[in-house]
């Protein structure tokens, strides 16, 4: 799977990823995957990625950004997911079929869970809120798609930035909960009053498959993620997610919150 530099062509394959991410486990998979080249693209822009480097990945899921943030040659991928799935580390096995020499560098704290290690990923079992690191034990922490399953937002970005060492970069992007993606599998049903969406959509949801789970969902917004990250981190760039023709339009207050499908931070301390 191949990123193209035609901005149209990346487009056409983002609607056809996003189109079928639902039919099955490693169509979803497949999905993550081309979002984790947009990610490790948007990430050079801002730092040199040839060099040893500690990557944290928060709330990996089916794993398709580990998959590709591990295929950097110097790099030490840490996945941390309150519940890493079975699947997902099946995947992170087949980049090497032979052994790699132990690269990981994690400066884990005394009694973290690891369940799995190879190469240059190890996952964790834990929480963003409480992370079972060290201080200052991040060069990049990527949080794509994760803040708004948080329910204490405080917390989770106090934890990044204890974690974050002082010349590092955090990735922070979501979908901003007025856009109109921004109740993920329950758009556009989100646009309805009180729990109604949500009732809705446990009448509507698709069982039987692990990409179908709903995690929960907390109204965020690009006005709520500044108010924050104040005070903790300094704002590089916020850019749309591949729609880079719409980043003039995140300047105007309440339509920025409608515009773009996915919004991307790049902050350091």
């Amino acid at each position: 799977m191949e990123l193209t530099t035609s901005r149209g062509k990346r487009i056409l394959q983002f609607l056809k990823y996003a189109r079928k991410r639902k039919r099955s486990s490693n169509d979803y998979f497949e999905f993550q995957r081309f979002q984790g080249k947009l990610i490790i693209d948007t990430l050079k822009q801002y730092k040199d990625l040839n060099k040893q480097l500690t990557i944290l990945d928060i709330g990996s899921g089916i794993g398709g950004y580990v998959y590709e943030l591990a295929q950097l040659k110097e790099v030490t991928v840490i996945s941390l997911d309150k519940n890493p799935l079975p699947i997902a580390m099946e995947r992170y096995a087949t980049l090497s079929q032979k052994k790699q020499p132990e690269k990981i560098s994690a400066k884990m704290k005394q009694g973290a869970k690891k369940v799995y290690q190879h190469g240059n990923i190890v996952v964790l079992e834990g929480d963003i809120t409480k992370a079972p690191l060290k201080e200052e034990s991040c060069d990049i922490i990527v949080a794509s798609g994760v803040i708004e399953h948080i329910p204490n937002q405080r917390v989770m970005i106090d934890e990044c930035h204890r974690l974050l060492k002082k010349d590092g970069l955090f990735y922070l992007s979501f979908p901003p909960y007025y856009s109109p993606t921004g109740g993920h599998s329950i758009s556009p049903l989100h646009y309805l009053p009180g729990k109604l969406p949500f009732t809705l959509y446990r009448k509507m949801h698709v069982k039987g498959h692990e990409s179908f789970i709903y995690y929960g969902l907390y109204k965020t917004t690009l006005w709520s993620v500044k108010r924050l990250i104040k005070n903790k981190f300094r704002i590089i760039d916020i850019n749309p997610r591949l729609f880079t023709i719409l980043k003039p339009l995140l300047k105007i207050p309440i339509l920025n919150e409608i515009i773009s499908h996915h919004v991307e931070f790049i902050l350091t301390k």
